[in-house]
């Protein structure tokens, strides 16, 4: 299973719209999905959306490899949604009278 493959970008949208975009240690805007039970060591538990918070990059420092961000290929890893593409999500649902986090639902399942 791939960490940045389209499950895993699935499930981080799925806890981001969960936690409305907001970190749920320090209450700013985030859109870093931590997991709760480390990925490692939990494959059954690696999509399960109650197995993640948001955080914001700040907070999810603290919770990487010994406070380091993650790293590769020299570069802090972070995958994210633009704050565009968060207002064109909200639009949409708003039209199809659903809330945002089942019109995401509905997209990441191909029912949009």
């Amino acid at each position: 299973m791939e960490r940045n493959g389209k499950k895993y970008v699935e499930w981080k949208a799925r806890v981001n719209v969960r936690d409305n975009f907001i970190c749920q240690e320090c209450g700013n805007q985030g859109r870093d999905a931590h997991h709760i039970k480390p990925w490692k060591e939990n494959p059954k538990l690696r999509f399960d959306v109650s197995n993640g918070i948001t955080l914001c990059l700040e907070c999810h420092k603290k919770y990487g490899r010994g406070g380091r961000p993650k790293i590769k290929d020299g570069k802090a890893v972070t995958l994210y949604i633009s704050f565009d593409t968060i207002e064109r999500l909200k639009d949409q649902a708003y039209k199809n009278k659903k809330s945002m986090s089942q019109y995401v639902e509905d997209l990441i399942n191909g029912d949009a």
